[in-house]
């Protein structure tokens, strides 16, 4: 039984968006016809017809498009370097549990109100030197003097895990009785 091959269009020349078919390569691995192509940045990428013109499955470029974007998704990482920090890390921590639904501790922060003021959401930077002219330290964490408040300067403080840990046992530990006392007083 033979194969019906199906005659290729010739692709020399065209552009589809960033790149541009500069050489038909013939035949290749599982009989695909194959292109060599060069992208506006100068790169180039060799592909079969159907990334080359697929309209839901094409390359667009030979990878640089997928950099800019990255750059651009980072850009407040790469403009101070400091996205390896640990404090850039307590930054994120922070906004995904006061603005994530699907982080695990949303509920706690987010959902309830809690919010981070306006300077450090848009500006790590202003966070950063907060911290530093505030007494961070490594091995320390984040802390709100009012857990009712959110992240503002003047309600935060530097304190070891285990004090922050200590001290929002105290406050589920107030919250118990709290509710507990509103429970008798209604019944």
């Amino acid at each position: 039984m033979s194969v019906i091959r199906k005659k290729v269009s010739d692709l020399v020349g065209r552009e589809f968006d960033r790149l541009v078919v500069t050489e038909y390569l013939g035949l290749g691995k599982h009989s695909k016809h194959y292109w060599r192509c060069t992208c506006k940045c100068g790169g180039e990428i060799v592909l079969p017809t159907y990334r080359v013109t697929g309209k839901t499955t094409s390359t667009k470029s030979c990878g640089c498009l997928r950099s800019e974007k990255l750059r651009v998704n980072r850009k407040d990482s790469t403009t101070h370097g400091l996205y390896r920090h640990k404090l850039y890390a307590i930054h994120s921590g922070m906004k995904q549990r006061c603005h994530n639904p699907n982080s695990q501790r949303y509920k706690y922060y987010g959902f309830i109100g809690i919010s981070i003021c306006s300077e450090w959401e848009e500006n790590f930077m202003s966070f950063y030197t907060w911290a530093m002219g505030n007494g961070y330290e490594e091995g320390l964490s984040i802390d709100r003097l009012d857990s009712t408040n959110g992240y503002y300067p003047e309600n935060c403080q530097w304190v070891t895990i285990s004090e922050n840990s200590r001290r929002m046992n105290e406050g589920k530990q107030r919250r118990k009785v709290q509710e507990n006392t509103r429970c008798k007083e209604e019944s």
